[in-house]
């Protein structure tokens, strides 16, 4: 009977326990972003992250005559990838605002960077010559994939690709004054490739992927036009989330990447659920045992 009363009282904790976890949402995403204002060389750049459930931004630092852009996370170091200035200076970049010295020079005005984990690739995208490469992430040294996709990317500066299952995404905006979003052929860079209809809101998005929910990031130069979206990879239809508020958010972003390496999460309310729903019919079977 002791024994008996002594599992009621475990379930009963369990279940009480289960009922407080499942009514918190779990913790919010956070997207890291470099972000200035009208004139990327001059505006000091501001670096910060976005709480994807809010909207809201908190500032982590700022750089005063240092123009960075272009983020890629390396989950194996911790940290981040980042270029400086037209000639883009490779540096890293941790998530509490330590920039490294210069990894060296890139030599191209880069408007997108990812970073692929299997191989330790770094691709990325050259404005000037529009063409497609990838960066050495020791040295910097530059190598061209493809001298001609046909893209153009324009304004603003850096934050244009992200990689998601082994696809290549880039937002763009075309010479014609148009936006658009698609993939390149991932190992070589092949011609870009677009998902869907024109829409001039990728003429000045950033992407970002925790590895599941694509997102853009969207901020034209005007206050107040910052908003978070995700983007349906297979057909490129956005959805609009929250706007994006918070002291020292600039007008642009020019980078956005999330950490990858996180701890594992906590179990799902379904798995937690599943696994209460064991322990009552474990409950259930020593209660008829004991009246037999």
């Amino acid at each position: 009977m002791k024994r008996q009363k002594s599992f009621t009282h475990t379930l009963s904790r369990l279940l009480l326990l289960a009922g407080l976890f499942l009514s918190f949402n779990l913790p919010a995403g956070i997207i890291y972003v470099d972000t200035n204002g009208d004139n990327y060389l001059t505006s000091a750049t501001n670096f910060g992250k976005i709480d994807t459930s809010t909207g809201a931004y908190t500032n982590i630092t700022f750089f005063s005559g240092q123009a960075l852009g272009n983020l890629a996370f390396n989950p194996a170091a911790g940290n981040f990838y980042v270029t400086e200035g037209l000639t883009a200076t490779l540096r890293t970049l941790t998530d509490t605002g330590s920039l490294s010295s210069s990894i060296g020079t890139i030599g191209k005005d880069i408007y997108g960077m990812a970073y692929r984990t299997s191989d330790s690739t770094l691709y990325a995208y050259d404005f000037d010559n529009d063409t497609t490469g990838k960066i050495n992430p020791s040295t910097g040294a530059w190598t061209t994939l493809n001298a001609s996709p046909g893209t153009r990317i324009s304004s603003p500066i850096g934050g244009r690709l992200v990689l998601l299952n082994g696809s290549l995404y880039g937002s763009i905006y075309t010479v014609g004054n148009t936006g658009k979003f698609g993939t390149y052929g991932f190992d070589a860079l092949t011609n870009f490739a677009q998902i869907g209809s024109n829409n001039d809101l990728f003429k000045n998005m950033v992407l970002a992927t925790d590895g599941t929910t694509l997102y853009g990031l969207y901020a034209d130069g005007n206050p107040g036009s910052q908003r978070l979206y995700t983007i349906n990879p297979s057909t490129g239809v956005l959805t609009a989330g929250a706007s994006i508020i918070g002291t020292g958010l600039g007008t642009y972003f020019h980078g956005a990447a999330i950490e990858t390496s996180q701890p594992p999460p906590l179990p799902e309310p379904p798995s937690l659920v599943l696994a209460l729903t064991g322990l009552s019919a474990m409950w259930a079977t020593r209660r008829r045992k004991h009246r037999q």
